[in-house]
């Protein structure tokens, strides 16, 4: 399963204008060009039962992949190259997918691994800019918070775990000097738009994890004409 089909330019954050609400009490996300006025829905198809299902799947798979590796505490990407054990691991999750209509779409399942609130506030390059959320184990107590952030400070390189290729570039912004415009409960499953700077805020130091399944080019015309309110 590919990994990431298109890369996307550094947005300039700088020229944002001030967030407002929308009919649905979702901040809406500014004026850019082949964006989604969203943060966050929740996902067609995915009850309380199909959920429990796919978390195992998703764990083991996790176990097959990075195997002993948990206690480096850092997030896991897992590459087109394992795509059959993608497919032969987690078959209710391909079942899924193509009840949603998304098996036509490359993926990359990407774990976020922690057992701190170390999380820094990024958006993520090098994707098409939503995820699909899933948690798998010590959710609880835990929210993806989203900014209006403006001073970059850095980058954080990501690397697929199972190859350790180069997947793409996270810019870090100051924490200081972001504003909080919106949160979510990481225990429940969401599609999120990951290129608006989000973290995850942890109240707890239990080992966390949980997935976000990444879609490869066309994913924003599936959720403009499935999701878009």
């Amino acid at each position: 399963m590919l990994a990431w089909v298109d890369y996307f330019p550094p947005l300039n954050l700088h020229n944002w204008p001030n967030f407002k609400l929308g009919n649905s009490m979702h901040p809406v996300v500014p004026n850019l060009s082949n964006e989604i006025d969203w943060l966050y829905k929740k996902p067609k198809y995915l009850n309380q039962s199909v959920l429990e299902i796919l978390q195992k799947e998703l764990k083991v798979l996790l176990d097959k992949v990075v195997k002993n590796n948990l206690n480096l505490y850092i997030d896991k990407l897992v590459s087109e190259k394992n795509y059959e054990v993608i497919k032969t691991t987690c078959p209710n999750l391909i079942k899924f997918l193509k009840i949603s209509k998304l098996d036509r779409f490359s993926v990359q399942v990407c774990y976020l691994i922690s057992n701190s609130n170390h999380n820094a506030i990024h958006i993520d390059e090098g994707t098409e800019g939503y995820a699909l959320n899933i948690p798998i184990q010590n959710c609880e107590n835990t929210c993806t918070v989203w900014y209006q952030a403006h001073d970059r400070i850095g980058d954080a390189q990501v690397y697929a775990t199972d190859t350790w290729e180069q997947a793409g570039a996270a810019p870090i912004f100051d924490r200081n000097s972001s504003v909080e415009i919106d949160r979510i409960n990481s225990n429940i499953p969401h599609w999120v738009n990951i290129h608006i700077p989000h973290s995850i805020e942890q109240n707890h130091n239990d080992l966390r994890i949980n997935s976000s399944i990444r879609f490869g080019a066309g994913i924003k015309e599936y959720l403009k004409t499935n999701y878009q309110s």
